[in-house]
């Protein structure tokens, strides 16, 4: 099996013992301000060796080995108000891919891979999304869009073709090609009017056959309403982070219609994908029943 777990400071995410965590690094900014590519690597290493031994406390035994880290978050600093800042390394993209593509290095040398987030053109500083009604009328809600099934909120992002290569996609790329990263996350963002993860021409003309990427794409935790299984299938993003079972737009391979010849072909795409970056991760060795127990120590 594979457990794949937050977050930017370490393991920290879901299934992870919040009375007694891993210990955590400090944050993406503080990380890149060193320029040290062996530093990273070392990062990336340690991280690495903390999934394959897992956690577990002496109350309840619980014991968790971890496979794929939800980080490094690579998105540019573009605002002081951006709330996802201590997780993003730089505003430079080429640093922020220098960074990435070592911790993938370091934490790959141990089995492990990692999430390349958000990807792409994130941004939530100062950002607000519209719900639109039939009457005309309209809300404006949060940066990501209402959390409900209507499809027409969310942030919008525009810019030239060159912006986006030499600033936005940069630090993926270098990640990518020199990081061998075999697992992205795709973000909420609208590239333009289309949902990121629902886009073609970036989830596969630029990802996989510009860069050569050969791993699995995941989308962001499914909550809002313009995540549109069909659409991410077919763009070449390969699962969906499930939330309590939903699923919006077509519900693929659930049973209830037809699926047609292309959704079969995407999914079997998809499935390759996935089997492709868990067969070369420690998820085919990883220890059974190893506990090790990391507790902070008693400062007097």
């Amino acid at each position: 099996y594979s457990f794949d777990t937050d977050g930017p400071k370490g393991w920290t995410g879901t299934g992870t013992d919040s009375e007694d965590p891993f210990n955590k690094f400090a944050a993406e900014p503080v990380i890149a301000s060193t320029w040290s590519k062996d530093l990273l690597y070392r990062m990336g290493e340690m991280i690495g060796e903390q999934g394959l031994w897992g956690n577990a406390t002496a109350e309840t035994g619980m014991s968790y080995n971890y496979t794929g880290w939800y980080a490094p978050g690579m998105n540019i600093h573009r605002s002081p108000f951006d709330s996802r800042g201590t997780e993003y390394y730089s505003e430079d993209p080429v640093l922020t891919g220098i960074c990435a593509a070592n911790v993938s290095l370091g934490a790959k040398s141990k089995g492990a891979y990692v999430s390349l987030k958000h990807f792409a053109f994130h941004n939530d500083g100062g950002g607000t999304g519209v719900q639109y009604f039939d009457d005309g009328s309209f809300t404006v809600e949060g940066y990501r869009g209402a959390m409900n099934e209507d499809p027409s909120s969310g942030l919008s992002a525009w810019f030239d073709e060159q912006t986006a290569r030499e600033i936005y996609l940069k630090g993926y790329q270098i990640a990518v090609e020199e990081g061998e990263a075999t697992f992205a996350m795709a973000s909420f963002t609208r590239v333009g009017k289309t949902w990121c993860g629902g886009s073609y021409a970036v989830n596969t003309a630029i990802l996989r056959n510009e860069w050569g990427f050969k791993g699995a794409v995941v989308t962001d935790i499914v909550i809002y309403g313009y995540l549109d299984a069909d659409q991410m299938i077919r763009a070449g993003v390969d699962f969906l982070l499930d939330s309590n079972g939903t699923v919006y737009g077509v519900n693929v391979g659930d049973g209830s219609q037809e699926m047609t010849a292309t959704q079969v072909t995407a999914m079997r795409n998809a499935t390759k994908h996935i089997l492709y970056m868990v067969a070369n991760s420690n998820a085919m060795q990883m220890p059974k029943g190893a506990k090790v127990l990391y507790s902070m120590p008693t400062i007097v």
